[in-house]
């Protein structure tokens, strides 16, 4: 068992913007291995809601709402690498203020005509 604490912030500010959309990939493999981890302190599930819990974090962008649909769609997959990028990718786009835009629509579109 090991806590993820830390580094799962440093994660959270990458999906909120403070690194390239390229770099979200990488985030979503880190969910999946730690999705199937076994963690300490109440395991990933807990993690996510601590680490998000701040208001205005990772942005401002993203409510209450945004957050609790995340943690529930990532939690639900253990397997699929394609559904956690979905996931990663769309919370990424609502921490950056697209996620209604027509650039978030071609994106969304063009990772499912890839999958």
């Amino acid at each position: 068992m090991f806590n993820v604490g830390k580094p799962l912030v440093v994660a959270w500010r990458s999906a909120g913007g403070a690194t390239p959309r390229g770099q979200v990939e990488p985030l979503a493999e880190l969910l999946l291995a730690l999705n199937r981890a076994p963690l300490a302190d109440g395991g990933l599930a807990a993690c996510l809601r601590r680490a998000l819990a701040p208001d205005d974090f990772p942005s401002p962008h993203a409510t209450r709402a945004h957050k609790h649909h995340f943690i529930t769609a990532l939690l639900k997959e253990k397997n699929s690498k394609r559904r956690i990028l979905e996931t990663v990718q769309e919370f990424s786009l609502v921490c950056r203020g697209l996620i209604d835009t027509d650039y978030a629509r071609q994106t969304i579109a063009s990772k499912q005509l890839v999958a």
